[in-house]
Formats: C-alpha cells, structure tokens, sequence
C-alpha cells in the first residue's frame, strides 16, 4: 500500500490521463513519492534522480506540432 495521500495519487492520475500520458508515468511518479515517504529513496540523491526522471521522460508522449494546433483551436472556440 502507498504512503502517498490518495488525493495525490488521484491528482497524478487525472493529470496524465488529461494530458494524454500513459498511466505508467502517473505510477512512476507515486511509486517515487512513496520511496521517498518510506526512505528508501533520498531526495539529495542526484543520481537517483536522474535516472527516475529519464524513466519517466521515455514514457513520456510528445504530441506532434499538428496535434497541438488543432488543441488551441478547439480551445479557441470555447
């Protein structure tokens, strides 16, 4: 079980999904907060770090240029 509020957890979720993200960087990132919470990750570990955020950057979906400016359109016409 997380250490992790569930509100976050649910706000990490909500977050990813609404950006198009897939559901594994929402759990990356609460399986991290919860290392954390727990101490068996340190938030001054640098390389930690950097290797949890590169993880987390290859899940990461970049939408094409296309994609964005069809969303400020649709934006636009709110």
């Amino acid at each position: 079980m997380s250490r992790v509020n569930e509100n976050v957890v649910a706000a990490l979720k909500a977050a990813a999904s609404d950006a198009d993200q897939p559901k594994e960087v929402a759990q990356r990132l609460v399986s991290w907060l919860d290392a954390l919470a727990t101490g068996n990750a340190v938030i001054t570990d640098n390389d930690e770090a950097a290797k949890r955020i590169s993880d987390l950057l290859d899940l990461v979906r970049i939408p094409s240029a296309e994609s964005d400016l069809d969303d400020q359109d649709s934006e636009a016409d709110l």
